[in-house]
């Protein structure tokens, strides 16, 4: 009996011993964990070998930044003219002008009314001229008078300047596309109606007859000093007005 119980116990501690030969203590623990560990990639090993297809969530996205578009630069804008009325006994605006007016009548100068000037006008200016010609865009130019005084509010029909285009009032004419020194009405071809515009100019000066002096080409206006007198008075508008009228032969 003792025997059997002795051998029992040298087979249990026999068994007991081999089993303690397989338990894994914690240094070796430790030892397998950096083994295992080690054959994991690291982050720098992910980053060498691993392609990303976009952003994980802990990854920093820096945002792009687009540059302001410039603001525009402020245009000038163009300073409004303050506007006169201007009228005539003789036919209303856009209406016809009679006959007595025309270079087939008795080519006297129309009569014209304006209302009130802006304060500090010094003289007016009456400019009449055609609508461009039929063979082109030059118009014909009927009326040039200048340095009109700054009180009167009217001309009467019919004007007599001398010689020289001058009128008593002091009022001058310069040369019309007939290079007269007068008002020259309109003609126009038969059964043709053709639109003419006079123009009314509020100048803070006077026109020096000197500073007309000297060339001054167009190609707009026909055998007229026109072209000279409007680069004088630039800048020196101060108000201008319009009337329309049309002609046509009896």
């Amino acid at each position: 009996m003792w025997k059997s119980f002795i051998c029992s116990a040298i087979v249990i501690a026999v068994l007991v011993g081999c089993s303690s030969t397989n338990v894994v203590k914690p240094t070796d623990m430790s030892t397998e964990s950096t083994r295992e560990s080690s054959s994991i990639d690291t982050p720098d090993t992910i980053a060498t070998s691993t392609k990303h297809t976009g952003p994980t969530a802990t990854q920093f996205i820096a945002p792009t930044l687009t540059a302001a578009a410039p603001e525009p630069e402020p245009t000038a804008t163009a300073v409004e003219i303050p506007k006169i009325k201007l009228t005539s006994p003789a036919f209303s605006s856009g209406g016809m002008i009679p006959s007595k007016y025309s270079r087939d009548g008795d080519d006297i100068s129309i009569p014209l009314i304006w209302g009130e000037p802006p304060e500090g006008t010094v003289s007016f200016i009456i400019i009449m001229e055609s609508d461009p010609l039929m063979d082109g865009d030059i118009r014909w130019v009927h009326w040039v008078l200048y340095n009109i005084p700054a009180e009167l509010r009217e001309l009467p029909e019919g004007l007599e300047p001398d010689a020289d285009g001058g009128l008593p009032d002091g009022s001058q004419h310069l040369e019309n596309s007939w290079q007269e020194l007068r008002y020259g009405g309109p003609k126009t071809q038969r059964f043709e109606t053709k639109k003419y515009t006079i123009m009314i100019y509020a100048l803070d000066s006077f026109v020096e007859p000197i500073d007309l002096e000297g060339e001054s080409e167009s190609d707009s206006w026909f055998g007229s000093a026109k072209e000279r007198l409007l680069e004088v008075i630039a800048g020196h508008i101060v108000a201008e007005g319009k009337l329309i009228g049309k002609y046509k032969p009896e």
